[in-house]
Parts: C-alpha cells; sequence; structure tokens
C-alpha cells in the first residue's frame, strides 16, 4: 500500500521544492504541507494538485511511497 505523506516527502526530495515553496504554488498554508507529509492518505484531488506542481503522473507520485 502506497503512503501518500511519504510520497509528499519523496516527491519534494526528487524536485528539489521547499515546503514553504510547495504552500504558496498549492495556495494553502505551510502547517498544511506537515499535516500532508504526516498522513498516510490524502485526497485524489489533492494528489491531483501536487502532481501537478511535482510535474509527474499520479503513477509515477504513488510510487515513490512504496
Amino acid at each position: 500500500m502506497t503512503n501518500a505523506g511519504i510520497c509528499v516527502i519523496e516527491a519534494q526530495k526528487v524536485k528539489g521544492i521547499k515546503s514553504a515553496d510547495l504552500a504558496r504554488a498549492v495556495g494553502v498554508k505551510p502547517q498544511q504541507i506537515i499535516r500532508w507529509r504526516s498522513q498516510k492518505n490524502i485526497k485524489l484531488h489533492t494528489m491531483e494538485i501536487l502532481c501537478s506542481v511535482f510535474d509527474m503522473t499520479l503513477d509515477e507520485f504513488c510510487s515513490l511511497g512504496k
């Protein structure tokens, strides 16, 4: 099973995007990024938005959490 929080963490590492920059790009507060990074599950719509920012497919994004 894929851990969405790990996917966020690994995608940030791969793309070199800091949490504050990700928060600005997504339009949320930095605290929300911290929450997403610690959660096992994230809404599909949220993952799609993150994939857009990371310039990844959903499949690529989800493979980072395995």
